[in-house]
């Protein structure tokens, strides 16, 4: 049986990265809309970024990644 994206805490398990050689932990997910099934999300993963990450993304261009890991359905 498949789990519903909606039922996992995406805050737990996802990381902004590569700001400054460093991973962020989000401050909230929160699910907005829950399609068919619950795997068709919309969503918002919202940070919470210190001074000096706010100055690295004022910088451009800017590249990150969102990695999630430890995600089982």
């Amino acid at each position: 049986m498949h789990r519903s994206l909606a039922e996992f805490d995406f805050a737990k398990f996802a990381r902004l990265s590569d700001l400054g050689g460093e991973e962020i932990t989000p401050a909230r997910w929160t699910v907005e809309e829950a399609g068919h099934m619950g795997h068709h999300l919309k969503d918002t993963l919202a940070f919470a970024l210190q001074p000096a990450h706010r100055a690295v993304l004022e910088r451009a261009p800017v590249t990150f990644e969102i990695v999630v890991r430890g995600v089982a359905t």
